[in-house]
């Protein structure tokens, strides 16, 4: 097995992956659809203890925050994760972390105390009466310069059984993934932003058919876009989001530094609102969307 690859659990039960409460024509998100929090509070930082699988502190790995609100933290050297959070739950999650698999649950009231363990990545054994074939993918994302993109997660889907749970991957810091356990016959193929659900606003990309028979390596180049705020005072809240399609992009807190950077995201228009400001920007394919707070807004580098 590759170290850089990722492959993940298929069949992520508690995400309501896969079945039929996916619409055609609505989303080719795996996910059901959010349901907005009757009452929201906040906003405030939370600490999640996350552990590999050996039960140490899990330094590096990511946290995406799916519900009450979308957040993303990366844990410390400690194992803590601090994501910032709107509203008081129920809570609804994903963990990745390289060489293990992806951890989801909720939703929930709370965190567990003790933390959230991952598990150790196992390649998928074939049983001898198992008669359905199954192959791997290689794949390689990045955007239009050629840089990889980290943390892009991967959907395939099996066009021929549609209420088959879907094979899921996250790119390394190089920008690979590794799907296993596909079958044969025409798959399709999403990739969603770092750190945000897999739902079509945040979509970088959509293949409509591979054959994983006759395919093992693909590469991709995708457009996206950033954005830079500075003028962000220490403490203040700044909350993002995309508009048409509209969906949230979360919310952060800044620390010491008084700049915040979104990216890589879909290119289209986002809301950015602090200190009692509001500022509408364009990301652009291939650029960085520039914004002080309390100044006039800069082109797009």
């Amino acid at each position: 097995m590759l170290a850089w690859a990722i492959p993940l659990l298929a069949g992520l039960a508690l995400l309501g992956f896969g079945g039929a409460d996916i619409l055609d024509g609505v989303s080719r998100s795996p996910l059901p659809p959010f349901e907005v929090p009757k009452s929201v509070s906040g906003p405030k930082r939370i600490e999640v203890f996350l552990k590999d699988s050996a039960g140490n502190p899990a330094a590096g790995a990511t946290l995406i925050l799916l519900e009450p609100s979308v957040a993303r933290a990366t844990a410390d050297a400690e194992g803590i994760a601090r994501p910032a959070v709107l509203g008081e739950g129920p809570f609804r999650w994903m963990v990745t972390l390289p060489g293990h698999a992806l951890l989801s649950g909720g939703p929930s009231a709370a965190f567990p105390d003790g933390g959230l363990r991952l598990h150790a990545l196992r390649e998928p054994v074939m049983e001898e009466n198992q008669l359905r074939p199954s192959y791997s993918l290689l794949l390689s994302i990045m955007d239009a310069e050629g840089i990889p993109i980290p943390e892009a997660l991967v959907v395939a889907r099996d066009s021929g059984a549609r209420r088959a749970a879907p094979s899921l991957g996250v790119s390394d810091a190089n920008g690979r993934a590794a799907l296993v356990g596909l079958g044969d016959g025409p798959h399709t193929l999403s990739f969603y932003a770092p750190g945000l659900p897999p739902l079509a606003s945040w979509e970088l990309l959509a293949v409509p058919a591979f054959d994983p028979s006759q395919t093992k390596t693909l590469e991709f180049r995708v457009p996206v876009c950033h954005f830079h705020l500075k003028g962000v005072s220490r403490g203040e809240t700044l909350t993002a989001a995309r508009l048409n399609p509209d969906a949230p992009l979360g919310l952060r807190i800044s620390g010491t530094e008084e700049d915040v950077r979104f990216g890589p995201l879909p290119p289209g228009n986002y809301r950015f609102e602090c200190m009692g400001e509001t500022v509408v920007l364009a990301g652009k394919p291939g650029s960085v969307a520039v914004h002080s707070f309390g100044e006039v807004a800069s082109p797009g580098l």
